[in-house]
């Protein structure tokens, strides 16, 4: 059953998400039409800007149908980037030196939500999904984010059930942040935890084949699939084109695969209930960490902060010069770290090659388009879902002796 989805998954690709924040030079601070792509599945054939390989017309995710519709996701010597963490504030930055600031902006993000509407999610858990996502929508934070959201199980869906096609398009359509914040309110307020069965299999194909059809088409923006769940897979259906359905393994090379050919990366967050061995593994197929919520009357605030989380790993670590950088040479160039929540701010100083793993360096040392952050740095600013990234031009850059 595993080789089955490889099969078609090996067969397809020819994605981490890459890029984090595009730089734009200020002081103060999506997409595409229906075409057929996929990351496996049992059938095959090429629709407008997708993919396929298999058989008989249809490309997926390591399943059946995969047809996608319109998409619209230190300190000092041993801290962050071997720099100083200083007081002074984000227009500090060095005396004598009179640098231009350019605050770091997102790089367009879309984030497909899948949400488990079983009956076993009503009641409180329910609830906290709902202020969760409501708290997360109307956070500043996430203002610009391209979001899209699907449902399962569907009731009465268009298809089989075994077809990707019932949850490659979303129920909400994908728009920016907050102009979609009330379309998604006012779809969630019209549904109710209702059905027994959990097809993760069908619901997260559909996810993924939407996010391979975006990036074949936006290469240079960034796509992730969030799964919420309370449970584990369970039937309906049980079986789809030979594979079970209901094998962590079988899901997981969705998830794999999707991450590995085209750099969808896929999140879950496990409300009470949820079985962690799957959570865990889907999540690590991924490229991401599984977030357990905890059972308690402040639910909603885990599960908030675990978007936060969603979204902090999903803008990444690359940031792409600003046109204005071409007036200075790259050894004028210096990267600032605002922690959020007033954690105050780490000049972050270059690390030639990466070597230490602290701190930044370009792609191109010659001719760099984009400022890279080291491993551990990244992974810092990433936990930190409120982070900000400038970029001071003009001054001399601080390098890692």
């Amino acid at each position: 059953m595993r080789r089955a989805a490889s099969l078609v998954l090996h067969g397809l690709l020819g994605l981490g998400v890459a890029g984090g924040w595009v730089l734009a030079c200020s002081t103060g601070g999506t997409g595409g039409d229906s075409g057929s792509a996929g990351v496996g599945g049992s059938a095959g054939g090429a629709g407008a800007g997708g993919a396929g390989a298999g058989g008989a017309g249809q490309a997926g995710v390591g399943g059946v149908s995969g047809s996608s519709g319109q998409s619209g996701a230190g300190g000092s010597a041993a801290g962050v980037g071997g720099s100083v963490q200083v007081d002074a504030g984000p227009d500090v930055v060095d005396e004598g030196c009179a640098g231009v600031e350019a605050q770091a902006t997102r790089v367009p993000l879309s984030l497909y939500v899948a949400l488990d509407r079983s009956s076993s999610i009503a009641g409180p858990k329910w609830d906290a999904a709902l202020k969760g996502i409501d708290a997360f929508l109307k956070d500043p934070f996430s203002s610009g984010i391209n979001v899209g959201l699907v449902t399962f199980p569907r009731q009465s869906p268009p298809e089989p059930p075994c077809s990707f096609n019932n949850y490659s398009e979303p129920q909400v359509p994908f728009g920016k942040l907050p102009q979609n914040t009330q379309p998604i309110l006012d779809f969630l307020a019209t549904v109710q935890p209702s059905g027994f069965g959990t097809p993760v299999y069908p619901a997260l194909g559909g996810a993924l084949n939407r996010g391979v059809f975006f990036k074949q088409n936006t290469p240079g923006e960034n796509f992730a699939v969030l799964l919420i769940t309370d449970g584990q897979p369970d039937a309906p259906p049980d079986s789809c084109g030979g594979v079970n359905a209901l094998d962590n393994a079988s899901i997981g090379m969705l998830a794999e695969t999707a991450l590995q050919k085209f750099g969808v990366r896929t999140f879950v967050i496990g409300l009470p209930g949820v079985s962690v061995s799957f959570a865990e593994g889907l999540a690590q197929k991924g490229g991401t960490q599984a977030i357990l919520l905890q059972q308690s009357v402040e639910l909603e605030k885990q599960f908030q902060k675990a978007l936060s989380t969603v979204l902090g790993d999903g803008l990444g670590c690359e940031f792409p010069l600003p046109p204005d950088s071409s007036k200075y040479s790259t050894d004028q160039v210096n990267v600032r770290y605002t922690q959020g929540n007033g954690g105050g701010v780490i000049e972050l100083q270059r690390s030639l090659g990466c070597k230490d793993g602290v701190g930044w360096d370009y792609d191109d040392p010659v001719k760099p388009t984009k400022v890279l952050l080291c491993g551990s740095t990244c992974s810092q600013v990433k936990l930190d879902g409120l982070a900000r990234i400038d970029v001071v031009l003009g001054c001399p850059t601080q390098v890692i002796k």
